[in-house]
C-alpha cells in the first residue's frame, strides 16, 4: 500500500558501521580466495603424499565392497625376513621392539593376503587384534579364530609382565 502522506525517509548518510560492513564483504571475498588457495595447496600435498606412498614397497591399496559401495583400503605389509621389525598394517609404523620370526608375532593378529595383487611379494600384515582387521578390511573373522588368537596373545603377554 502507498500513502501519500507518509513521512519521507531522512537523507541517508553512510556511517562507520557501513564501512565496516563493506570491508567485511571485501575480507570475505579475500577469505574465499585464500580458501581456494588452501584447497589447491592441500590437494597438492595429498598428491605428494600419495606419490611418496607409492615409493614405499610395503604400501598397498585395494578395493572392497561394503554396503554395495566400492571402498578403497590402504594397508602396509611386513617383510617376512626373520628378525625384521614388525610393521603395523594400518599406520605403516615399524614396531622396532617386536621382530618377525619370534614369539613377538603372538602379540599381533597376523594375516597373509593372498587374494589381492600387492606391490611386492610380502603379503603378511600385522594388526593389533582380529577386530581391528575386521574393521579395516570390511570382513568377518570367525569366533574360533578370535578365541585361538586371544589365547596365544594372553599367554605371551603373561610371560612379558
Amino acid at each position: 500500500m502507498y500513502y501519500e502522506d507518509a513521512p519521507a525517509e531522512p537523507d541517508y548518510e553512510p556511517s562507520i558501521s557501513d564501512d565496516t560492513f563493506l570491508s567485511g564483504i571485501e575480507n570475505a571475498s579475500i577469505g574465499y580466495q585464500s580458501t581456494m588457495t588452501n584447497n589447491s595447496a592441500m590437494k597438492r600435498q595429498l598428491k605428494m603424499l600419495e606419490d611418496l606412498r607409492k615409493l614405499d614397497k610395503g604400501y598397498n591399496k585395494t578395493y572392497r565392497y561394503f554396503n554395495k559401495k566400492r571402498v578403497p583400503v590402504e594397508f602396509y605389509t611386513t617383510c617376512i625376513t626373520p628378525r625384521y621389525p614388525i610393521r603395523n598394517a594400518i599406520t605403516g609404523v615399524y614396531q622396532r621392539d617386536y621382530l618377525v620370526g619370534t614369539k613377538d608375532e603372538y602379540l599381533f593378529y597376523k594375516v597373509a593376503n593372498c587374494a589381492d595383487k600387492c606391490n611386492n611379494d610380502q603379503h603378511v600384515m600385522f594388526f593389533d587384534s582380529p577386530e581391528q582387521y575386521e574393521r579395516h578390511f570390511y570382513v568377518t573373522v570367525d569366533q574360533e579364530s578370535k578365541e585361538k588368537w586371544l589365547e596365544k596373545f594372553n599367554k605371551e603377554r603373561a610371560k612379558r609382565v
